[in-house]
């Protein structure tokens, strides 16, 4: 990692962090040039934009956000620094209707998100239209220039939701910022499941 980079790592939560979570943050934050901090708050935007506000607080020149119950590689900081990009994520999976990847390579007409199917994943880093901000690394010049609201939760009057992750991706689309997927940061993501509705799947 480049040795200039101060980087500010955050885990946005409403009150509790996975343990492989914390056990992998405690020791990316063993870095000499990694800082730790825990965004309390609801809802997602305001922890985001708090965090965002201590980044800009600081003389950090990057926010490493991980979600409070993302598992990602321990030098997954490191490889999304490597790109040098305004803004770089790392993949980890979700639900969305089934399984997918977190990662939007383009945002339809009607303005939604069709997140990369499971297997899908690309051999290389590509460039993409949005992404969920699980493990997402973001530049500070990025936030000096997009201004606030960096994060908002959206409904719209047809029900459709946007969360906040997609809403910043939305600026950065607007204000000509790439977005860099790099499939080698391979994250696990804990969710509570219903083990009966995965073996009815399986079977």
């Amino acid at each position: 990692m480049n040795p200039d980079h101060k980087i500010l790592m955050v885990i946005p939560t409403a009150g509790g962090i996975h343990e492989q979570t914390a056990a992998a943050a405690a020791v990316m934050a063993r870095r000499p040039n990694v800082a730790f901090a825990i965004a309390r708050g609801r809802p997602h935007d305001y922890a985001r934009n708090q965090a965002v506000q201590m980044m800009l607080g600081g003389d950090f020149t990057h926010l490493f956000f991980l979600d409070s119950d993302v598992e990602p590689p321990l030098d997954a900081i490191g490889r999304l620094a490597a790109h040098d990009a305004p803004v770089a994520t790392g993949f980890y999976p979700i639900n969305y209707g089934h399984l997918r990847w977190a990662v939007c390579r383009q945002r339809r007409d009607d303005g939604r998100w069709p997140m990369l199917n499971a297997g899908d994943l690309p051999p290389e880093p590509i460039t993409v239209a949005g992404c969920g901000a699980g493990c997402l690394l973001i530049r500070r010049e990025v936030f000096e220039r997009l201004g606030w609201p960096w994060f908002r939760w959206e409904h719209r009057a047809d029900g459709y939701q946007l969360g906040e992750d997609l809403f910043f991706c939305r600026r950065c689309a607007d204000a000509e910022i790439p977005i860099l997927a790099d499939p080698a940061v391979i994250c696990r993501h804990y969710k509570e499941i219903d083990l009966l509705s995965v073996m009815e799947i399986k079977n």
